[in-house]
């Protein structure tokens, strides 16, 4: 049985058959901004990698676990809190020292405008 399938700005031709379903043929429609199949789910992955890093980051603050924070930082990353008068952390090592003199200031939750910088991992 064939079925075509629109996902977004994809077209996709499969075949159903014993043992599941196969792509035969994927189509974009023309146009500038069509994404090939392979873009989009890279897209995905990326986007739910960022999703990942963020649940991530707000656990190890909310255990003030150091080690933790800082592993979610490329060698080279950094975080900018000088709209808190704190500057640029940047380094591992200098983002687990940074985030432990810190929490024992914590009172109360609060969220404050932070930039980052560097790669995630992924």
């Amino acid at each position: 049985m064939r079925l075509r399938v629109a996902i977004g700005v994809l077209s996709l031709v499969a075949v159903a058959g014993v043992g599941g379903a196969r792509i035969i043929q994927a189509q974009k429609p023309l146009g500038r901004n069509a994404m090939t199949l392979e873009a989009m789910v890279q897209e995905l992955r990326d986007r739910e990698k960022i999703r990942e890093l963020t649940y991530e980051y707000g656990l190890a603050i909310e255990a003030q676990d150091a080690e933790r924070m800082a592993s979610l930082f490329t060698a080279d990353g950094s975080v900018d809190f000088t709209s808190l008068g704190r500057g640029v952390i940047k380094g591992r090592e200098a983002l687990k020292e940074f985030y432990r003199s810190t929490w024992p200031l914590r009172r109360a939750p609060h969220r404050a405008p932070q930039s980052f910088a560097g790669d995630c991992r992924g």
